[in-house]
């Protein structure tokens, strides 16, 4: 089974993961600069990356942004989230996942509560489950992903 974790921002990361036997490998990652007017097209163009020939992912799990205080940036998570949603839902089943799902899941207790600490503590999973280092953006989406397979599991579901 293979999973597409992104982590929604305007530097949105994006990891594609794949489980077998029992192990998590990493097939994909990148980052999209999504901060620009244009910001449909770099969505569209990893929703085309991710089809076949190539692996294409039997889920999409999209981590749903934090609301805070400042309106604007608010509106700007919530419409790129919803951006992912729209590029991929005609492809597989689209889910979103709260940050504290998947780091308290994944991360366990590397993590932490902050932002401070659960950022390293991604880039440390990452590099313990994948023998890489990445970036913090696409080490979260790495996260993101393997919650989403381990969620399938559990559930004992074929997403396909």
């Amino acid at each position: 089974m293979i999973a597409l974790g992104i982590d929604a921002a305007t530097k949105a990361g994006w990891a594609l993961v794949e489980e077998k036997a029992g192990r998590l490998h990493l097939l994909d990652r990148g980052v999209l600069d999504l901060d620009r007017p244009d910001a449909w097209n770099p969505v569209a163009c990893l929703a085309l990356h991710c089809r076949p020939p190539k692996p294409a992912p039997d889920v999409v799990a999209i981590e749903i942004p934090w609301l805070g205080k400042n309106v604007a940036t608010t509106i700007t998570l919530a419409r790129i989230c919803g951006r992912f949603e729209q590029a991929f839902e005609p492809m597989c089943p689209v889910i979103v996942v709260r940050a504290s799902q998947w780091q308290a899941s994944i991360l366990g207790r590397l993590g932490g509560k902050t932002r401070a600490t659960l950022k390293p503590a991604a880039v440390l999973w990452a590099r313990g489950t994948f023998g890489v280092t990445l970036d913090i953006d696409t080490a979260d989406a790495a996260g993101i992903a393997a919650y989403a397979l381990s969620q399938a599991r559990a559930k004992r579901v074929g997403i396909r």
